[in-house]
């Protein structure tokens, strides 16, 4: 079985999912809480056949730092269609495949952020942060989807109907044309697989976004990012509020 076959197939070792109730994320006294940085999954959390990789800082928004695999600081989304926006504090880590692919044709990557209730209206509460910045994350990373498609692209967008408690998914696979000639694969029709699931915290989300050149036989590219939205998700619901969220 080729390479990248068996990386988008493998499934993840995953603990239950938790009711979105049973959490543990309070303000109690915490002698030394987690970071966001703290509450990434590892790379032994993945499937097997991904690495860590080094994620593309944020275009807008500031950048606290970069070292090897993990990226934070505060970065600024806009909804394409509506007049909000929001800065989360966030922490992502990116896990590229070991194979001969370049990391824009191979990527997963997973951030932690935190809703700022104060960024834009003084009366914003945390839950109504925590919704507005779901619905912006969904807005804002599906909103040039479909200037990308073509006639033959598979594109789907599922948004919650209760973004306080529920998943999100969104995933688009279309023909890749630019393939690099010394990469050898095992169809002369590969796809390009994009997809993003969006897990919401009681102080924010999760957020796991995939890119993958996927086979003829692979599974639907939102799968890989829905399991480890909901893992990761389980994890940080299980642990004491980090350090941003008590600012």
């Amino acid at each position: 079985m080729n390479r990248r076959t068996v990386l988008a197939t493998t499934s993840l070792a995953l603990v239950p999912r938790l009711s979105s109730h049973s959490t543990s994320d309070t303000e109690e006294t915490v002698d030394n809480p987690p970071s966001l940085r703290d509450l990434l999954p590892e790379v032994g959390e993945l499937p097997s056949g991904w690495v860590p990789g080094s994620p593309t800082p944020p275009v807008i928004g500031r950048q606290d730092d970069i070292t090897s695999s993990t990226v934070r600081g505060v970065r600024s989304r806009s909804h394409p269609r509506k007049d909000e926006s929001v800065s989360p504090r966030y922490a992502e880590r990116r896990f590229v495949t070991d194979s001969e692919l370049p990391p824009e044709f191979g990527h997963i990557d997973v951030a932690v952020e935190v809703a700022r209730p104060d960024d834009q209206e003084g009366s914003l509460n945390r839950s109504q942060a925590v919704e507005k910045l779901h619905e912006v994350t969904l807005a804002q990373k599906t909103k040039n989807w479909k200037l990308m498609s073509t006639a033959w692209a598979e594109l789907g967008i599922t948004p919650t109907d209760d973004w306080l408690r529920d998943q999100s998914t969104a995933a688009m696979s279309k023909p890749q044309c630019a393939v690099p000639a010394e990469i050898d694969l095992s169809t002369d029709k590969p796809r390009i697989a994009l997809a993003v699931a969006i897990e919401p915290l009681s102080w924010g989300i999760v957020v796991v976004t995939e890119t993958l050149l996927e086979q003829a036989d692979s599974d639907p590219p939102d799968k890989l990012v829905e399991q480890v939205a909901s893992h990761v998700a389980d994890t940080v619901r299980g642990q004491p509020l980090p350090v941003e969220a008590r600012q």
